[in-house]
């Protein structure tokens, strides 16, 4: 018996280019997963059914909620009457930040802060390679979707946040060295050294402590 298919429902805005382009590529990248993914959205339904009727159908279906955001996504009525449903019904939800507006002033979208990707919060159009950052988004929804092992950094990766926290640990020693005896205040020194340790572990955090993403349930 062939496996189930997990759906996942693709919410964007259809009125403008380059949000159609953005879904179009992401739908691509996830044609990787076609084997258990069934990305369904809008492009899907078929002359003659009643649009209404079969969003909500495969809305209800749905395993999870890709919203893709941007500045179009809140001008259309369906799109954000989508976003309030899934809240609501508290779908499993995966915003994706595809261009660049104010999404801190929306409360409903704010809200969603620690689901957005890319993890950065940095719109997917403001990438110099979008297909890479599309592969990482699309490794998080598998590890969402299917509770996959979170993908680790590559060795050259790690290698890259290991350099980087050496020469902080570096700096931060100098730099307490230099607070001590320019003002020979030991709380002084061992509040920089904290603050330097603090930005050491924000570098090796995808090191360190790889988490999944996380969804409102």
């Amino acid at each position: 018996m062939p496996a189930i298919k997990k759906i996942l429902f693709l919410n964007y805005a259809d009125s403008h280019a380059d949000d159609v382009k953005m879904f179009n590529n992401l739908s691509l990248h996830l044609s990787i997963l076609q084997d258990k993914v069934e990305a369904w959205s809008k492009t899907k339904i078929m002359a003659g059914e009643v649009k209404e009727d079969v969003i909500n159908a495969n809305f209800e279906n749905a395993d999870a909620v890709i919203h893709l955001l941007s500045v179009h996504f809140g001008t259309e009525n369906q799109c954000l009457k989508l976003l309030k449903k899934s809240i609501s019904e508290n779908k499993k939800i995966i915003p994706i930040l595809i261009s660049s507006f104010d999404w801190e002033s929306d409360p409903s979208l704010a809200n969603l802060k620690d689901e957005m990707l890319p993890e950065d919060k940095k719109p997917v159009d403001t990438y110099n390679n979008n297909n890479a950052i599309l592969t990482e988004i699309v490794k998080l929804i598998r590890v969402e979707v299917f509770g996959d092992s979170v993908p680790e950094p590559r060795k050259s990766d790690r290698a890259f946040y290991y350099i980087l926290a050496a020469i902080v640990f570096l700096t931060g020693c100098t730099a307490t060295w230099w607070v001590y005896f320019t003002f020979n205040k030991i709380s002084i020194c061992i509040m920089v050294f904290l603050m330097f340790c603090c930005i050491i572990l924000f570098v090796l955090r995808k090191v360190l402590f790889p988490t999944n993403i996380s969804s409102i349930k």
